[in-house]
């Protein structure tokens, strides 16, 4: 996993100078990023918002600037820190991730949020749908995890995105 997510910002706001902008033979090279991707993550589950904050603790140019749990506290936290991302549950107590994302782009404009949500099925649910076990669904699991050297579906939704492979709107 040593690739980058790269910039969160448009291109044009990147003052690269001309040095390091190509490899000498015209190509183009990637400038990495200066500071960090500021992540603050929000979920009314604790141990979740724990294993989203370890699994991107290990992306060098990823940090996560703080946590929420739920969408009221979501909302100062943004205005405080000024994320360039918040990665939001949809379903929270007091107020739910849809209803804060306003409030959130109106302290943060420029934060992008991905709305984090149960968006897929669990093994029963794929092994009912495939007219499988659930014992093969959990190896197939297993297995796409290890050849691709992930110990989580986290990890591969990260390595999706980051290989293009999976793209958030």
């Amino acid at each position: 996993m040593g690739d980058s997510f790269g910039p969160v910002h448009d291109d044009a706001d990147d003052d690269h100078s001309g040095a390091g902008s190509d490899d000498g033979a015209g190509r183009a090279v990637s400038v990495p990023r200066k500071e960090p991707i500021r992540v603050l993550v929000v979920d009314d589950h604790a141990l979740f918002r724990r294993g989203l904050e370890i699994v991107l603790a290990q992306e060098e140019d990823i940090q996560v600037v703080g946590e929420a749990g739920d969408g009221a506290e979501a909302v100062d936290k943004a205005a405080d820190l000024l994320p360039d991302i918040v990665l939001m549950d949809v379903r929270m107590p007091k107020r739910g991730g849809i209803e804060a994302c306003t409030s959130i782009k109106e302290v943060a404009p420029s934060a992008k949020i991905i709305m984090l949500t149960i968006t897929g099925m669990n093994n029963r649910d794929i092994a009912k749908e495939l007219f499988i076990s659930e014992n093969t669904v959990k190896n197939h699991v297993r297995n796409i995890l290890e050849k691709l050297q992930l110990h989580s579906r986290m990890e591969a939704v990260v390595y999706a995105m980051r290989e293009k492979i999976l793209e958030i709107r």
